[in-house]
């Protein structure tokens, strides 16, 4: 009986979330936002189904963990040195240029300068998932701009680790020293991994493409994650940056792709939780005394990102509408924020009101992504054919071609 009533929040969880999804896509809104209002609306009218024996919130810190695994497995050295010069030149300039401008704001608006640089380093990150969706569904995987933006969100993954460990030490009334133990620590960790990866991961994985079944292959995926967040945990670090370390050990090895084709499953159906527990946190007296404000700040975000990511991308020598192409596709927020803002010591240190503002702010721009996307697409080449037809004048007045820019259009 007792295993009967653990097990009925998660088949209703379950039935909600399958219709939530179909919906979502029916009318053209990605599953994240779906799962995010779902979570509002459960904790509206049955908060103690998603409070009941703590299932669901298990499986939600599950689908973080899996998360950061997933992000992982796309931060392989082969890759690093593959995309150097737009992973560590174009990816911090971004990051950092929208860093400045939404820190700088929300500086300006009140919040302390260690808030301000969480809030905006935060923001400053865009959704792997919704911009790679965004790409793949518009089969533009191979052209210059979707290549930068693969390339800039693997950047934007490395800066979330360590502004993962940054908000960790938050909480610690010396957040310096706390700040560099964290540091030191990670950098071995890193470092166990990348041994691990080759001595362990790689050979272990080899004999079971051999000799294990496609179950044990599965398994050995899932307890990877799983024990490398254990490990993390165990020495100080968080759970979700172990993840990211294991989803990085099976990077090095040949059977990456293989690994998260097995573990897809999984992980999309731990994450769903996630999103759903993330709605249901949020704070519905604030969204309905402060909608203007949650909108102003949603608006805010988009144009403070857009604004940047167009002056890193033309501090690169992109042509214009390349620019506007790639900084309104990345303008919105991150699925990684809500890990941040979730935690203590980020509510503590921004304030739980407005930590909840953001958390609303960053979901509704994530459910305008595509439609941005689309904008940004649809300017852009108003732009180019205006722009090819000024250059066809001056090829006839002058006789001479211009030099292009083999990143103009995307």
């Amino acid at each position: 009986m007792e295993i009967a009533e653990a097990i009925f929040p998660v088949l209703v969880i379950l039935t909600l979330g399958i219709a939530t999804a179909v919906l979502s896509r029916m009318v053209k809104v990605d599953p994240i936002v779906g799962y995010l209002f779902l979570g509002l609306v459960v904790s509206s009218v049955n908060p103690e189904l998603l409070l009941a024996g703590g299932t669901v919130h298990l499986l939600a810190e599950l689908g973080v963990v899996f998360l950061l695994f997933d992000i992982g497995l796309h931060f392989s050295t082969a890759r690093v040195r593959r995309e150097a010069g737009d992973i560590f030149g174009f990816g911090p300039l971004q990051v950092g240029a929208s860093t400045i401008l939404i820190g700088g704001g929300v500086w300006a608006l009140g919040l302390s300068p260690i808030a301000a640089l969480v809030v905006g380093t935060t923001l400053a990150l865009s959704s792997t998932a919704i911009v790679a969706g965004v790409i793949a569904d518009r089969r533009q995987q191979n052209c210059p701009v979707a290549l930068t933006a693969i390339a800039i969100l693997i950047f934007q993954d490395v800066a979330a680790i360590f502004l993962l460990i940054l908000t960790t030490t938050l909480e610690n009334g010396s957040a310096g020293p706390a700040m560099l133990s964290a540091l030191i620590k990670t950098v071995v960790a890193i470092a166990v991994a990348l041994l691990s990866a080759r001595l362990i991961v790689r050979p272990l994985f080899t004999i079971l493409s051999r000799h294990g079944g496609e179950e044990v292959f599965t398994a050995t995926a899932l307890l990877i994650a799983l024990a490398a967040g254990w490990s993390a945990a165990m020495v100080g670090l968080s759970m979700t940056l172990g993840a990211f370390l294991g989803g990085m050990m099976v990077a090095e090895s040949p059977f990456k792709a293989s690994v998260r084709s097995e573990i897809g499953p999984f992980r999309s159906l731990l994450v769903s939780f996630f999103f759903l527990s993330v709605g249901a946190a949020l704070d519905r007296s604030v969204i309905t005394s402060s909608w203007p404000v949650i909108l102003g700040m949603a608006v805010g975000i988009i144009a403070l990102k857009s604004a940047g990511n167009i002056l890193a991308s033309l501090a690169f020598r992109w042509s214009v509408p390349g620019s506007i192409q790639l900084g309104v596709l990345m303008a919105g927020g991150s699925e990684f924020a809500f890990v941040v803002f979730g935690m203590p010591g980020v509510r503590a240190t921004v304030g739980d009101a407005t930590v909840a503002q953001l958390i609303a702010a960053v979901a509704l721009t994530l459910a305008v992504t595509p439609t941005l996307a689309y904008i940004g697409r649809k300017h852009c080449w108003s732009f180019a054919d205006a722009r090819d037809a000024q250059d066809a004048d001056r090829v006839g007045t002058t006789g001479e071609d211009q030099p292009g820019d083999h990143r103009r259009y995307g």
